[in-house]
């Protein structure tokens, strides 16, 4: 039997990533998979449903689709704006994990006080104005890139050191 499944949210904490690591049993002592491939694939393909179907209702703008680096049985980004904010969710599947990340923050008001008036500012520019250390494009390549693949590496490095306990 399948459980309900909502994505989880990262709000209002610029920079701050929170990455979740589903599995079945919860067990501080060990991380364990989904029972078999069968299940982490229904999960997988219930998370991405989820987030296609857009159950909050959020108005988003340029959303582009990709999938992640590295050795993935199944992998997808999507990344969008809002008016306000930018989205990032990840999610890949190796045999029985799944595992996923959500992100949102703000748009950048160093950037946006730029471009909403760059008469007050003749001598700068967005870029010099940025008040992050990232682009939108640099975070997803960086997550989607390096960040995930490292986690799947480490979660597969420690699923093979519990195998051998």
């Amino acid at each position: 039997m399948r459980r309900a499944v909502r994505p989880r949210h990262v709000r209002g904490r610029p920079g701050h990533v929170r990455v979740l690591l589903d599995r079945r049993r919860r067990d501080p002592r060990r991380t364990r998979p989904w029972n078999d491939e069968a299940e982490a694939e229904a999960n997988f393909a219930d998370r991405v449903a989820q987030r296609r179907e857009n159950l909050a209702g959020i108005a988003y703008t340029g959303e582009t689709e990709g999938e992640l680096a590295g050795e993935w049985d199944e992998s997808l980004y999507i990344s969008a704006d809002t008016e306000n904010r930018t989205y990032l969710d990840a999610y890949g599947r190796k045999g029985d994990w799944v595992v996923y990340l959500s992100v949102d923050y703000l748009h950048d008001p160093g950037a946006g006080a730029y471009e909403s008036a760059p008469e007050f500012y003749p001598d700068s520019s967005a870029e010099a104005m940025a008040v992050y250390p990232f682009t939108t494009d640099s975070l997803v390549a960086w997550v989607t890139g390096e960040h995930l693949t490292q986690i799947q590496t480490d979660i597969l490095q420690r699923a093979e050191s519990e195998a051998g306990r």
